[in-house]
């Protein structure tokens, strides 16, 4: 038998540290831990990379990803995968929509997409969207669809595309803390670069709190240092940050701000909700996964002027009995979540992975 007969691939753009990406390693080793053999290829390389740990990657490029490069090298690419699956494989799992240009040189069988948001929403534009929505639709249909969660499902069926199952992404079980430290951080967002992530809305609401709450105490987490001038060095500004990092300033913030137009899911909010964090969110779509029961009343219509979103956030601040309440439900809805992830694998295998 050929090595790779037997191996499931899950096949990225780069290995970029992104939260897609990393979920998609996280299944990876979910699965080479249960004894799979699982393998990553990356199209082409990244300047910063996650780790992979001992999973196996293939390269089919030493090139740095960028426009360019996709639109230039994407047949030398192509032909260099078309040459490794000439070897065989048992399955290969497409991640996002550059990768889909790809799927039709493996067998239909043997073809699976692992949906982590409606991808089309990322480009501006009806006419873009439009036909960047056929292209996805057209080839979600010819394989097999793996669901990151049940808004993604239902958005699925509404395109008729069918699920084959879900694989229930969830914050990494090490956002966990029971730590009751002294909250000494009011807010904590998030600045990434994407025109839907809304870095922009971001930044006006660490203005807007600032005017309105002169004293309130901030903190900003972005993979890179994009942001750092954008922002008042009295911000603390978090940048390539550690899961240990992350959880630290966690344990010691009051509530964690999202404002994106859309997620698929979002995973940072969640992350928070793992050290008691209480969430305020921008309905984004995939945020209402896990922002229900009491969480549900801390999602704000993207309607929302930002001056009324800083407003909504200094009201729960000062309701510290509310606040209290709201923290220990963000805990118990990180573990149940948790509980249910684990099993992913028995939905991902029973539907013949």
């Amino acid at each position: 038998m050929n090595r790779n007969s037997a191996r499931r691939f899950f096949i990225t753009p780069s290995l970029k540290i992104t939260g897609g990406n990393l979920e998609i390693i996280r299944l990876a080793r979910e699965l080479s831990d249960q004894g799979v053999k699982t393998g990553l290829i990356a199209m082409w390389r990244a300047p910063h990379e996650a780790d992979t740990g001992a999973l196996p990657i293939i390269r089919l490029s030493d090139a740095i990803i960028s426009p360019r490069t996709v639109v230039t090298q994407l047949p030398s690419v192509a032909r260099r995968f078309r040459r490794l699956m000439a070897t065989g494989v048992a399955a290969v799992v497409f991640s996002h929509y550059v990768t889909f240009a790809l799927s039709w040189l493996v067998p239909r069988s043997a073809r699976w997409f692992f949906v982590q948001d409606t991808e089309w929403l990322f480009v501006h534009g009806a006419t873009k969207q439009a036909v960047l929505k056929r292209f996805i639709l057209s080839a979600l249909r010819s394989g097999k669809v793996i669901s990151a969660n049940r808004y993604l499902s239902r958005q699925m069926q509404n395109n008729d595309v069918p699920v084959a199952c879900e694989a229930l992404i969830w914050a990494d079980p090490l956002f966990t803390s029971n730590r009751e430290a002294v909250r000494d951080i009011d807010v904590a967002v998030m600045l990434r670069r994407g025109a839907h992530k809304r870095a922009d809305l971001t930044l006006s609401l660490i203005d807007e709190l600032v005017s309105q709450s002169p004293g309130v105490k901030i903190a900003a987490i972005s993979p890179d240092g994009t942001y750092r001038a954008a922002i008042s060095p009295a911000v603390q500004y978090l940048e390539r940050a550690s899961i240990d990092d992350m959880r630290s300033l966690y344990e010691r913030t009051k509530i964690f701000v999202l404002l994106s137009d859309h997620e698929g899911f979002g995973l940072p909010p969640l992350e928070a909700m793992g050290a008691g964090c209480v969430p305020v969110c921008r309905d984004a779509g995939g945020i209402n996964s896990y922002m229900t029961g009491e969480l549900s009343a801390n999602v704000v219509t993207p309607e929302m002027p930002i001056r009324d979103i800083s407003g909504t956030v200094l009201q729960l601040l000062h309701d510290k009995a509310r606040h209290r309440d709201l923290s220990k439900a963000a805990r118990a809805t990180f573990l149940q979540g948790q509980k249910a992830a684990t099993e992913r694998l028995a939905a991902l295998l029973a539907a013949g992975f």
